[in-house]
């Protein structure tokens, strides 16, 4: 399971085209934390894609 924070960087990122400076304030914290959220994000992201592309979901 995610961590809502990054599930929220995500959400901004794409969805709301949200910069890193608009998201830092919404989650109260620095660029530099979004940056590592984004960072922990994708990592998440690609093993859950590698996941269900194996189980061919």
């Amino acid at each position: 399971k995610i961590d809502e924070k990054l599930a929220v960087t995500v959400e901004c990122k794409y969805f709301a085209a949200s910069s890193e400076a608009e998201t830092a304030g919404i989650l109260d914290v620095n660029v530099r934390t979004i940056r590592r959220y984004w960072q922990r994000s994708k990592k998440w992201l690609t093993i859950e894609f590698t996941e269900a592309k194996n189980k061919g979901i």
